[in-house]
C-alpha cells in the first residue's frame, strides 16, 4: 500500500487479518482494520467503508478494555512488591481491583482479558487464604488453555500450575499439590526462570511434607543444570540459601548430601562471621543467620550461637516487618527459651508455657517487607529439638553403662 500497490496490499491486508483475528492479536487487528478502511474509502466502497469502520469501534474497545486489564493485574503486582504496604492495605486494594476486573470479563471476551482475570483471581484469593478458589481458579485457566489449543503454549498451561503451586506452599499446604511438581517441570525450558521457580517450591513443598531428600535432589538438579551463573541475583542466592538449610538437614542426619557439592566447603567456615547489617539484603542474611545459629547449636557451640542471635534481633527490630505472632518471632523466643533452660530438652520441655505450638493465620502476605519462611521455622526448630534430645540421651547412656558394669563386677567378686 505504501509504494502505490493498493490492490495487491488489501489482499494481503484482508488474509493477513483472518489470521490476526484467530490468533487474537488486537493491536494487529487493529492496524490491519484501519488500512483496510483507509484502502476502501479510496476505491469508494461504502459497504466495506462502514463494515471496516463498525469493526475498528469494535477492536479500539476491546484494546482499551484489554490494556485496563493489564493495567489493573500490573498495579496489584506491583503493590504488592512495594515496602510498606501492609497486609490489610492489600486485600482492600486487591477487592476493588478484582472488581473491576469482573466488570470487564462481564463485557468483553477476548484470550488476553480471559488470562489475566484468571492471574488476577489467583492473586485475589491467595491474599484472602482462600486455596479452593485458587486451585479452582487455575484448573479452570488450563481447562480453557487446552479448551483453545490455537492460543495456548505449554509454557502458559504451566504458569498457572506454578501459581497454584506457589499459593499452596506459602500456605504451608503443599501436600495437597506435591505429586503435581514433576509433571509441571516438564512444562519448562530447563534453565529458565520459570524452570527454576518451579524447582525452587518444590524444594520448599517436599520440605514441609518431611521428605527433605527429594528436596535435596531437586536442588541437585538445578545445581547441576550448569545454568545457575547465568540466572537472576535473586535465584543465586535462593540456591545459597537451599543449600544452607539442607547443610542443617544434613548435621541432624535427615538427608545425605554428596560430599564437596555446591558453596559451602567446610561448616566452621560457613559459620565464622555474621553477615554485614543491609537493610536491602536484610532477607537473604536473616535466611544466613537461621542457618548460621542452627549449625552452631548442632555443634554444641551455644555461647556463640547466642551471641549470634543478637544480630538476629537486630534485623527484627530494624528492617523486618514481623509481628508478634510471626514464625520468626516464635523462632527467635523458642530459641531464647531453649538456651534459658540451659538447651537442656527435658528442662525446656517442662518449662511453663515455653512450648508454645506456632499458630498460623493461613493468610499469606505478598508484602516484601514481611520475612517469608523458605521451610517452616518450627519444623527446623523441631527438628533441632530433637537432634540435641538424641545427643543428651545418648550421653547419659555413655555415662551410666561404665557404672552399671563396674555394679556388676562387684557383684561377681
Amino acid at each position: 500500500m505504501t509504494f502505490g500497490s493498493k490492490n495487491a496490499g488489501t489482499r494481503i491486508a484482508e488474509k493477513t487479518l483472518a489470521i490476526a483475528k484467530k490468533y487474537q492479536f488486537t493491536e494487529f487487528t487493529l492496524n490491519l482494520l484501519t488500512l483496510l478502511r483507509e484502502s476502501y474509502t479510496t476505491q469508494v466502497d461504502k459497504r466495506r467503508f462502514i463494515e471496516y469502520n463498525q469493526q475498528i469501534d469494535h477492536y479500539l474497545q476491546l484494546l482499551e478494555a484489554e490494556l485496563t486489564s493489564e493495567e489493573l493485574l500490573d498495579m496489584l503486582q506491583m503493590e504488592s512488591r512495594l515496602r510498606k504496604v501492609s497486609h490489610d492495605d492489600l486485600l482492600a486494594l486487591s477487592q476493588k481491583l478484582y472488581a473491576q476486573q469482573v466488570e470487564i470479563v462481564n463485557q468483553f471476551e477476548s484470550f488476553k482479558i480471559r488470562l489475566n482475570h484468571y492471574r488476577l483471581t489467583v492473586i485475589y484469593n491467595a491474599l484472602h487464604g482462600n486455596l479452593d478458589a485458587v486451585r479452582t481458579a487455575c484448573d479452570d485457566a488450563r481447562a480453557y488453555l487446552n479448551a483453545n489449543s490455537n492460543l495456548s503454549q505449554r509454557v502458559r498451561i504451566g504458569e498457572f500450575g506454578l501459581l497454584k503451586l506457589q499459593a499452596f506452599v506459602n500456605n504451608q499446604q503443599a501436600n495437597i499439590i506435591l505429586d503435581e511438581i514433576d509433571d509441571l517441570l516438564e512444562c519448562f525450558t530447563i534453565g529458565g526462570i520459570n524452570w527454576f521457580l518451579t524447582l525452587e517450591f518444590g524444594i520448599q513443598a517436599h520440605i514441609q511434607c518431611g521428605d527433605y531428600q527429594r528436596a535435596y535432589e531437586l536442588w541437585m538438579t538445578g545445581h547441576r543444570s550448569g545454568a545457575l551463573p547465568r540466572t537472576s541475583p535473586r535465584i543465586q542466592e535462593m540456591w545459597f540459601i537451599f543449600e544452607a538449610y539442607l547443610n542443617v538437614f544434613n548435621m541432624v542426619g535427615s538427608i545425605v548430601m554428596t560430599p564437596d557439592v555446591g558453596q559451602i566447603d567446610d561448616i566452621s567456615t560457613y559459620t565464622a562471621a555474621a553477615p554485614e547489617l543491609s537493610k536491602e539484603q536484610a532477607s537473604y542474611n536473616v535466611h544466613i543467620l537461621i542457618t548460621q545459629i542452627c549449625l552452631m547449636i548442632i555443634a554444641s557451640e551455644f555461647e556463640t550461637a547466642m551471641k549470634r542471635m543478637e544480630y538476629l534481633r537486630l534485623y527484627v527490630s530494624q528492617y523486618l516487618k514481623a509481628t508478634k505472632d510471626s514464625p520468626l518471632r516464635w523462632f527467635i523466643t523458642r530459641i531464647t527459651d531453649l538456651a534459658k533452660a540451659k538447651f537442656d530438652v527435658d528442662r525446656f520441655e517442662h518449662s511453663k508455657g515455653r512450648n508454645e505450638t506456632l499458630q498460623r493465620n493461613g493468610k499469606s502476605s505478598m508484602s516484601s517487607e514481611e520475612f517469608r519462611e523458605v521451610l517452616s521455622l518450627d519444623v527446623l526448630f523441631q527438628s533441632i529439638l530433637d537432634h540435641i534430645q538424641r545427643n543428651q540421651r545418648q550421653t547419659k547412656e555413655r555415662v551410666t553403662r561404665p557404672t552399671s558394669q563396674k555394679s556388676l563386677n562387684n557383684e561377681v567378686q
